[in-house]
């Protein structure tokens, strides 16, 4: 795919990967971010997202997220969010510092003249915006789910002060607006798939597929990234078209999201408890030795860049431990919530239907009496 042209003028329209947005002055250029050069095409090579690790890199994100979003003592000093906060920055300078190291043994390694200072200001901020802004803007909304405003400019603030321990520039998060221009912006310079996207992509439909606590099969995952993403990105990445019966399974679970989200929010102690549960359940999952992380700690600092370009796996744990057949599986549930939901309605529509005709049938039974 051609990646569209910059324009540097206010209220053009812009697309990029099949979504459309205005230009402001808070998005910007290429030339403008220039400073923030980056490059994280060499983490791929051996930094553990292969298929056996990176299920364990998903498992560290999902508690990274359980831990920053669990309360505001959570993200103060001592807290579970502070300590992820501190450890993925620790990490980040660990394989940074590494990354340098090799690149003075072999600069074959890696450029940094070419490429810039690995895992640098932009990488941070791309990553803080994939999961502030790209959350608000894209993925909810394909949902069906829309934030309040209310909500929006709280959770930009959660994740301006997270960038804030992370060492990453809060500018570009001091408002909604900016932090859906520099989201919009990288969509449009930066969101450009190499053949490692693509591997890193593949590897995590076959990490996650058939797999606990989920069990869905790798056509529902691939539907399900269709969906969240879009058909250009999603070709891009080259992820499978499954048949139009797992795009039925993914809209189905959509809906179920809808109407969990619009009744919970709207009463305060059934959000409360519905939170608490899923909180809970993840954490026992995670915490699970032979599901999960076989510990309460994460980013433990184990797959960091080496010398040799070999394609060993890693040594993480296989997959064969939590690949399955199981009968409940998200595919069925899925399944089971768009059966329910048209059960529904053709039961709505049919004692509407007769409703109305008794109605009618009444009007006209008064007419002929008078």
């Amino acid at each position: 795919m051609t990646l569209p042209k910059a324009a540097n003028y206010e209220d053009e329209m812009r697309e990029a990967w099949g979504y459309r947005f205005k230009w402001t002055k808070d998005h910007q250029t290429p030339e403008q971010y220039d400073y923030l050069k980056h490059s994280c095409d060499t983490l791929g090579e051996d930094c553990g997202f292969n298929v056996n690790t990176v299920f364990r890199r998903m498992l560290e994100t999902t508690i990274y997220f359980i831990d920053v979003t669990e309360s505001v003592d959570s993200l103060k000093f001592g807290g579970r969010g502070f300590a992820s906060c501190m450890k993925v920055r620790f990490l980040h300078g660990t394989v940074r510092h590494r990354i340098l190291q090799l690149a003075a043994k072999r600069p074959s390694y890696f450029s940094v003249e070419k490429l810039g200072i690995p895992i640098n200001d932009l990488d941070s901020i791309g990553t803080i915006a994939v999961n502030c802004a790209t959350i608000i803007w894209q993925s909810l909304p394909r949902q069906g789910i829309h934030m309040r405003e209310q909500e929006i400019r709280d959770y930009v603030a959660l994740w301006r002060l997270i960038a804030y321990y992370m060492g990453t520039p809060t500018d570009f998060f001091s408002s909604p607006a900016k932090a859906r221009a520099i989201m919009e912006s990288l969509y449009l310079h930066e969101y450009n798939p190499s053949s490692r996207s693509k591997e890193h992509a593949q590897n995590i439909i076959i990490a996650m597929s058939d797999t606990a606590p989920s069990y869905a099969s790798k056509p529902y995952l691939e539907a399900t990234a269709r969906w969240l993403n879009g058909d250009p990105l999603a070709d891009a990445l080259g992820i499978g078209r499954p048949s139009r019966y797992y795009t039925v399974l993914a809209a189905g679970q959509c809906m179920l999201f809808m109407i969990v989200y619009y009744v919970c929010r709207d009463i305060p102690v059934l959000d409360r408890a519905q939170i608490g549960s899923f909180r809970r359940n993840v954490r026992d999952y995670i915490n699970n030795p032979e599901l999960g992380l076989d510990h309460r700690s994460a980013f433990n600092f184990k797959y960091l860049p080496k010398s040799d370009e070999s394609k060993q796996q890693g040594e993480g744990r296989t997959l064969a431990k939590t690949k399955k057949m199981v009968l409940w599986t998200a595919d069925r549930k899925a399944l089971a919530v768009v059966l329910i939901l048209v059960g529904s309605l053709a039961t709505t529509t049919w004692a509407a239907f007769k409703l109305a005709k008794f109605g009618v049938d009444m009007g006209f039974d008064i007419m002929r009496n008078f």
